[in-house]
């Protein structure tokens, strides 16, 4: 039951919040197709073809991740507004080590099937094989740093957040023309997972400040 009271707006502070959650989640979606469009300007459409079918395959790692990571945000926020700094750091802690397990098991799975699963688009996305190892290897030790950006996002540290992925961009387009150009389709996997783990671990860093491992 909330008490009765005068109503209050302020739209200077949410059109605040909503850019910052612009530049992040447009910063999100850029990076996620970033080395798909590199990939295509430096190699041939075969390749993106290819590389296409191992980056949706890892995505099924990745999704473990995301949907944890929306579920803890309630509790990241309530224990933050309570002041609640132990109970919050506790909290961050066993569900980064949840998130790491799951995402573990999952990635372990798809390695084991991951030539079975690539054969079902085509015997020649097999070759993909390699580049799905990589980001699969990516997004598994990208978890193990937890949900670092919803603890941002939840404290009231979202521009930090915002920030932080969009320096990621050129940063990672950098490293996948350098790597693209001399390893290929590979190269691309490999860009793709230095890129996020280096987020990951600023976003630790920064994170951490506050909110404890």
């Amino acid at each position: 039951a909330l008490p009765a009271g005068d109503a209050r707006q302020e739209p200077r502070t949410w059109l605040a919040v909503s850019g910052f959650m612009l530049v992040l989640n447009g910063s999100q979606m850029i990076r996620v197709n970033l080395d798909s469009i590199l990939l295509g300007l430096l190699l041939s459409p075969a390749d993106v073809g290819i590389y296409t079918a191992a980056l949706r395959t890892a995505t099924l790692v990745s999704f473990v991740f995301m949907i944890s990571s929306v579920v803890a945000q309630p509790a990241i926020s309530s224990l933050h507004a309570r002041q609640s700094q132990r109970e919050l750091s506790r909290f961050v802690a066993s569900t980064t080590r949840g998130v790491f397990v799951a995402s573990l098991l999952v990635g372990l799975g798809l390695a084991a099937t991951g030539r079975l699963i690539l054969s079902l688009f085509g015997a020649e996305f097999v070759a993909a094989y390699p580049a799905l190892l990589i980001l699969i290897a990516g997004h598994v030790l990208a978890a193990a740093f937890g949900p670092r950006t919803s603890v941002l996002m939840m404290t009231g540290r979202h521009r930090a957040a915002a920030v932080i992925h969009a320096v990621s961009l050129p940063v990672q387009a950098l490293l996948s023309a350098f790597l693209i150009g001399s390893l290929g389709v590979r190269g691309a996997a490999l860009a793709a997972a230095t890129g996020l783990l280096l987020t990951q671990f600023v976003l630790y860093v920064i994170a951490s400040r506050n909110a404890g491992p």
